[in-house]
């Protein structure tokens, strides 16, 4: 079986709540989607409730492979 590794950068910046219901509608998603790596920043500026998220994203694709040109 022949499959692709799909690989997608996000950099979101926002509230630390929106980006927690971003979070469960990924987790709801019907296919197959994987965090691989996410880095939270939080803004430490005084009454801030913003972060900054560096979240890389992977999926996999299958792929159409020719068995006949073996």
């Amino acid at each position: 079986i022949i499959f692709s590794k799909v690989i997608v950068d996000y950099s979101i910046t926002g509230k630390y709540e929106d980006y927690m219901a971003f979070r469960r509608l990924l987790a709801d998603e019907k296919s197959v989607i994987g965090v691989e790596s996410e880095k939270i920043t939080v803004d430490d500026s005084k009454n801030s409730t913003n972060i900054e998220v560096e979240l890389e994203l992977t999926t996999y694709r299958m792929g159409n492979f020719d068995y006949a040109k073996i």
